[in-house]
């Protein structure tokens, strides 16, 4: 309880939060040196009794330590922030590099209607 009390986001709308989440974790792609292939906002989860969940998907090909690194970036716990599902393969035309696919998630408290 006390870790939330600490860490628990303040309210935020929907679109503010996706704007945000879209934002860093394309940030943090082009820093890390990834291609961004294609990405994707996915279905707002509101069925949550206190939280909801906006969720972004994105395509992305690089070198593997600069995957690592961006995931290192985006998955903060502390900011109710994760990937919540990865998809990894070798790229078919260079095997030096992978291509991924990845949902990143953040759970926020919505503002009152």
């Amino acid at each position: 309880m006390e870790w939330l009390a600490q860490n628990e986001p303040q309210p935020a709308s929907n679109q503010d939060v996706q704007t945000k989440l879209q934002q860093l974790a394309d940030r943090e792609a082009r820093q890390a040196g990834l291609t961004i292939k294609s990405q994707k906002p996915l279905p707002t989860e509101t069925t949550g009794t206190h939280y909801h969940r906006a969720s972004f998907q994105f395509v992305l090909n690089g070198m593997e330590d600069a995957l690592y690194r961006w995931f290192d970036k985006v998955n903060i716990p502390e900011q109710f922030r994760v990937a919540s599902q990865i998809n990894m393969k070798p790229n078919a035309q260079d095997d030096t590099k992978i291509d991924c696919t990845v949902t990143i998630s953040q759970w926020f408290i919505p503002t009152p209607a």
